[in-house]
């Protein structure tokens, strides 16, 4: 079995886009290519395979993720054996994570326990308060979600499993920054991601706003205590010049998708039969990440927009996800982050001034103002 020459990433989708909720602004149903509901057992025994033995010798920790669709649709015994084949395959040192994105409305005690033995980070989607939430995240007969879910979080919260919040932006809470922070922070919440629904075209600008209201009142108390997905990527952009969130990355190709039936594709927000590289069991990872077809993925990812190669936050942006890039290249959303990028540039580098003088980033504002704003 080859081996990767650097760690390689991998989202597996036991349940392909099989999903328990009808969400207003999924971008993911009917994706899923084959009939079966569930990834046979001997697929996912030859997915950890892979993905375990192929990481570059040295590799000391492999994270699984496992997303959908509604993951915890794969039903409690499915993770009890990936836990098993995990331990089957690991090399003796290596550390194996998993984290998990769902819906929480089927997480229950024992759930909670399961993943609690295994220390899972949990994903769990809330868009806001139940107002908020219940705009979108709807079941097929109609039925609101809210209460369901946050049942699931007290769960998750009483058995202290490690979890975070993903919390969808959309034309209906966009004007809510403020109120949807502080909501998630009232219930207990200490890291969050949002996400853009950009298959409703969100206002680019009203996203810029959104983003730059919730950093406000994040930098009000939540810096050093609250996570921001957004805002903790950026800040490490800026201080170290490292990249850890694949939206604002430079090229893409180091995360790839495999579906229940064990097909590969080059990305999860691709899934679509011209970025299909091959099946688990006919190919192995390692050569679907030097095919030409995923080289040609990657390339392209990079993006060659005017307006974004002499952009003065192109360093920290660097055109955002290539799905949400229109025909000419240019991020839809591209006038809302740059009104972010902005805005946030001279706090985070105060921030990162901070920690060169080994000071805590809360004491930001006796270096503010700075107006180095280029980040190319």
């Amino acid at each position: 079995m080859k081996t990767s020459q650097y760690p390689f990433h991998v989202i597996i989708k036991p349940v392909g886009d099989s999903c328990n909720l009808k969400c207003g602004y999924c971008f993911y149903q009917c994706k899923s290519l084959d009939d079966d509901k569930v990834m046979s057992e001997s697929v996912l025994e030859e997915v950890i395979r892979q993905y375990i033995t192929q990481q570059p010798m040295g590799c000391r920790e492999v994270q699984f993720v496992w997303q959908g669709g509604e993951p915890m649709l794969a039903g409690l015994e499915f993770y009890q054996k990936a836990i098993e084949l995990q331990h089957k395959y690991a090399r003796p040192g290596m550390h194996i994570t998993n984290a998990m994105q769902t819906n929480g409305t089927l997480l229950n005690r024992r759930w909670a326990e399961f993943l609690k033995q295994h220390d899972f980070l949990v994903g769990i989607s809330i868009d806001g308060d139940k107002q908020n939430h219940d705009q979108q995240r709807l079941y097929f007969s109609g039925k609101p979600s809210f209460d369901n879910v946050m049942r699931g979080l007290r769960y998750l919260m009483e058995l202290e499993v490690r979890f975070n919040v993903l919390s969808v932006v959309h034309n209906d809470n966009v004007h809510l920054a403020r109120q949807t922070y502080e909501f998630l922070l009232s219930k207990g919440v200490k890291s969050i991601q949002y996400l853009p629904d950009t298959l409703n075209h969100i206002d680019a600008n009203a996203w810029g706003r959104f983003l730059i209201e919730t950093f406000q009142s994040w930098l009000k108390d939540g810096v050093g205590q609250v996570t921001v997905q957004l805002f903790d990527a950026t800040f490490t952009r800026v201080h170290t010049n490292f990249e850890t969130f694949c939206v604002h990355a430079k090229q893409c190709g180091h995360q790839l998708a495999v579906e229940r039936g064990g097909e590969v594709y080059s990305c999860d927000h691709f899934v679509e039969p011209e970025y299909r590289l091959g099946r688990i069991g006919d190919s192995d990872f390692v050569s679907m990440m030097e095919s030409e077809p995923h080289r040609k993925f990657a390339t392209n990812s990079v993006t060659s927009h005017d307006d974004c190669m002499s952009c003065c936050v192109r360093g920290v942006c660097q055109g955002g996800c290539p799905r949400h890039r229109d025909i000419g290249d240019k991020n839809q959303l591209c006038d809302g982050y740059k009104q972010f990028f902005r805005y946030s540039a001279p706090y985070f580098l105060a921030m990162s001034e901070c920690l060169r003088r080994r000071l805590p980033p809360t004491q930001y504002k006796q270096f503010l103002p700075l107006t180095k704003l280029s980040f190319v």
